[in-house]
């Protein structure tokens, strides 16, 4: 039971010491870009992002939408 545990803890480490490692690498990368460059990347994910999240919505107003056109047998009425 001890010994488990131990090697748990010891793999924690190990894979947080890797984590840190790549984490500082990934930094030192960043910093080595062009700031310009870096702040377009940035706006484009925030706008994929927003526009994933809009889709989403949608998605979920339609299939609302759906959900209450539908009669008791299952077919649907038109508006």
């Amino acid at each position: 039971m001890v010994g488990d545990r131990e090697r748990d803890t010891i793999a924690k480490d190990e894979a947080n010491r890797l984590r840190e490692k790549l984490t500082k690498a990934a930094l030192k990368f960043i910093d080595q870009l062009d700031p310009a460059v870096v702040r377009q990347k940035i706006s484009d994910l925030q706008l994929k992002a927003k526009t994933e999240r809009d889709i989403e919505s949608k998605a979920e107003e339609f299939k609302a939408a759906v959900r209450q056109s539908r009669t008791h047998e299952g077919e649907y009425q038109l508006r």
